[in-house]
């Protein structure tokens, strides 16, 4: 799997780290840029609202504005049941 060995660059975990050894979780993974984090946290929140389950969310992206890390954090405030990780990748 060499292939993969540098793709990514750095990730950021926000919320609840336990969810994602827990096999009873749901893992969503997303891959979008700049442009698309409004629509992801929309997404995200829409998931939330609808779903008691514990999710973790895999964020893959080569750009993202902080203020926008900053929003997906703070989805993570509000429900013990999320994580987000925030993939930065090599283009």
């Amino acid at each position: 799997m060499d292939f993969f060995k540098n793709i990514i660059l750095k990730k950021e975990i926000f919320g609840n780290n336990k969810l994602i050894e827990d096999t009873t979780s749901l893992h969503i993974a997303f891959g979008i840029d700049a442009n698309f984090t409004i629509g992801t946290g929309v997404l995200i929140y829409s998931i939330l609202q609808h779903n008691n389950n514990n999710m973790v969310f895999h964020i893959f992206t080569d750009s993202i504005y902080p203020e926008d890390v900053s929003r997906f954090k703070e989805l993570t405030y509000k429900a013990n049941n999320i994580s987000i990780i925030i993939y930065y990748v090599n283009p």
